[in-house]
């Protein structure tokens, strides 16, 4: 490296952190630390386990990771500083990782900070950092996590132990880890076992096929996880909010599992498709009632303009790497079926999930229009 080109590195980091600085602090500033809503549940989870108790429903395994982390305050009387500044480390990290691993693909430092600027100066996503929530932790260990697989050249034992330890942590952040799996799968699938045998493809299709609907059926059927058939009998659109409660004869005590889904939606086809389309609309729209005029126009004009960037690459078909957008859209796809088969989050949560990659979506085009070169 050049000492100009050092140089240059340094200002381009020292930007990103004073803007990531002045943005995290603002969020503290005017909107505090929030203990309340979700966190609660965590909290009081947390305190089982002070009290030497079980969870109160199995599902609560798999927001491990933020329950230990309130027990950790509560045992040795922290604030909640204590978390948020673990949530502040690690989103600081997987910012740096994103900005590496679009520096290794696009060969430009300028491009890198475009690309890392937008994902801090989206104030939805960011604002997860001031939660006691699993958000914040799971955006950045979703970020560190995909870097780290679409950066890999060659497999071997001790990377493919590290991809499933890596899944296993995202899993016990929260449930939607699995979804990371899922869009692993197909992506190794895609990209890597097309030169096995159509036998030995297979194999592997039905095995993992197999494990994750085994695992997505017992969270379901746990008895005190998530019912699948509520947001169907209620018609939510956004999860927890009813749009109409009927008394029918699906309010018998269905069968909470994924063949009891099957069966309602074969039963109930209109209804499934003329819902689906409107959880696709909340999911992709993202526009909120209940949000502010200011907040509803900065998620249009930032998310909107991605979504003309994504296209615009799409049709140039110039620098978009096959491999990783068969991974971004694979994520999208199941995020979006898990929307469709249940319901939009209330603050946007799952779509947020996501702003990374299309970010990563979007790059190609810009990077077009810059004329950067890539490999």
């Amino acid at each position: 490296m050049t000492e100009s080109a050092f140089i240059s590195w340094i200002k381009n980091n020292l930007l990103l952190l004073i803007i990531w600085g002045l943005v995290q602090c603002s969020i503290l500033y005017t909107h505090g630390i929030n203990s309340a809503g979700e966190s609660l549940r965590f909290i009081q989870e947390a305190k089982h386990l002070m009290n030497h108790q079980s969870f109160s429903t199995p599902v609560y395994y798999m927001y491990l990771i933020e329950i230990l982390l309130v027990f950790i305050k509560i045992k040795f009387s922290f604030s909640y500083h204590f978390i948020i500044v673990i949530q502040l480390v690690l989103n600081l990290t997987a910012l740096f990782a994103f900005k590496k691993f679009v520096t290794r693909l696009y060969r430009s430092p300028f491009i890198s900070l475009i690309a890392t600027l937008l994902l801090t100066l989206c104030l939805p996503y960011q604002f997860f950092n001031s939660y006691i929530y699993t958000e914040s932790i799971f955006f950045s260990l979703s970020i560190i996590y995909s870097c780290y697989l679409l950066s890999i050249q060659q497999f071997t034992l001790s990377k493919v132990s590290k991809i499933i330890a890596c899944l296993i942590i995202l899993c016990i952040t929260r449930p939607s880890g699995i979804f990371f799996a899922g869009a692993t799968f197909i992506w190794f699938f895609f990209t890597v076992a097309h030169s096995y045998s159509n036998v030995k493809k297979l194999i592997i299709l039905a095995l993992i096929i197999f494990i994750f609907f085994y695992i997505i059926n017992n969270i379901m059927g746990s008895g005190q996880g998530v019912n699948v058939l509520t947001p169907f009998k209620e018609e939510h659109i956004i999860c927890d909010v009813p749009t109409v409660i009927r008394q029918s004869d699906f309010n018998r005590g269905d069968d909470n599992s994924i063949p009891g889904l099957v069966i309602y939606i074969l039963k109930h086809p209109v209804q499934f498709i003329r819902l689906g389309f409107l959880k696709t609309i909340a999911f992709f729209g993202l526009n909120r009632p209940y949000f502010s005029f200011i907040h509803n126009l900065f998620t249009d004009a930032f998310f909107y303009s991605l979504y003309v960037l994504i296209i615009g690459g799409i049709i140039q078909r110039k620098k978009i790497r096959l491999q990783h957008f068969v991974y971004y859209v694979s994520l999208i796809f199941i995020f979006w079926m898990s929307v469709v088969f249940s319901c939009d989050e209330w603050n946007n949560r799952f779509f947020l999930t996501l702003t990374p990659f299309l970010i990563l979506m979007a790059i190609p085009f810009i990077s077009n229009r810059l004329k950067i070169n890539v490999d």
